[in-house]
């Protein structure tokens, strides 16, 4: 009884600011480091064409949802899609929470190299605050000339690794502002590889809205909150003064 939701990601190289003024080359989904945020409702089916433009098979595993095998983007279940050609994923959204999408093939350079997205799902009962945020936190290693190191040795390959360059949404450290008095809704994704984060906000406190399970039964105030890779969260943060930093 839901709807259809459409969407088109390409896998591509591209060149990508991971610093200010340096670039770097990257790959992306549309162009772009994180891939663009994909939004539905509980009910509907996604139905999303990737196309492969690297130079070597890739394919998508849609993280934390509950979904059929064939679609689930692991080579136990699905063939890679080989450069320049394209694979549809379709399935039913049955919950509701923070998502996100990436490679499950050579994922240690994949992911490092930019290859990951948001999936948002709404349900029924969504808490209504002044405004909302999707941050994706990641780190990358970048060498001398400003390019992302390949990995060293089967250890990094798989355990992940820690970069000394820390992203927001795919820029290093980068500032945003919020509107004084008002609470918004961050939704959190952590696509770090290795790195273990302690998460606060000034020491000022926030509320735990919801974790990888989607919407816990009641807020919990914190001030702090360990993230680990592939972790996500879902915060109500502020109200802030103006001025505040």
């Amino acid at each position: 009884g839901g709807r259809v939701v459409t969407a088109e990601l390409e896998a591509s190289e591209i060149d990508w600011e991971f610093v200010a003024g340096r670039a770097t080359r990257a790959w992306g989904y549309n162009g772009q480091v994180p891939g663009p945020v994909l939004e539905a409702r509980v009910g509907d089916v996604l139905e999303v064409r990737l196309k492969n433009s690297l130079p070597e098979p890739t394919m998508i595993h849609w993280h934390g949802l509950r979904l059929l095998p064939p679609m689930d983007g692991t080579e136990n279940v699905q063939r890679p899609v080989a450069p320049g050609e394209s694979f549809t994923s379709r399935f039913a959204l049955p919950d509701a929470g923070i998502f996100w999408y990436h490679p499950h093939l050579n994922e240690t350079v994949q992911l490092e190299m930019g290859l990951y997205g948001v999936l948002i799902i709404r349900g029924a009962d969504e808490p209504e605050l002044d405004a909302e945020r999707v941050l994706v936190l990641d780190d990358v290693a970048l060498d001398e000339e400003g390019q992302i190191a390949p990995p060293g040795g089967w250890i990094e390959r798989h355990d992940g690794r820690q970069g000394a360059v820390r992203l927001v949404n795919g820029r290093q450290e980068p500032e945003f502002t919020v509107a004084a008095g008002q609470v918004e809704r961050w939704r959190i994704v952590y696509a770090s590889s290795a790195r273990y984060v302690p998460l606060s906000i000034g020491d000022r406190p926030f509320h735990i809205l919801g974790t990888d399970g989607g919407l816990i039964p009641a807020p919990v105030q914190a001030t702090e909150v360990l993230l680990t890779p592939a972790d996500r969260i879902d915060l109500a943060v502020g109200p802030f003064e103006e001025g505040e930093t």
